[in-house]
């Protein structure tokens, strides 16, 4: 499954802050293969790129298309 991101992909915080952050996620083939799909957010520090996390998730499409 290929990725794309719009929109803004950087944010800064100062250290210790915590935010927010809403996210949409949109599936553009005509018809999936499987309602629920994997994903993961990936999260970077970009003074430090051995720094990240990654949160699992699921993405369940609507299969009545």
């Amino acid at each position: 499954m290929a990725s794309s991101c719009k929109g803004k992909t950087e944010l800064s915080l100062a250290p210790g802050e915590i935010v927010d952050v809403p996210v949409s996620v949109a599936m553009t083939t005509e018809r999936p293969s499987s309602s629920s799909q994997t994903i993961a957010f990936k999260i970077v520090d970009s003074d430090e790129p051995g720094i990240y996390s990654v949160a699992k998730s699921r993405f369940v499409a609507p299969m009545n298309r």
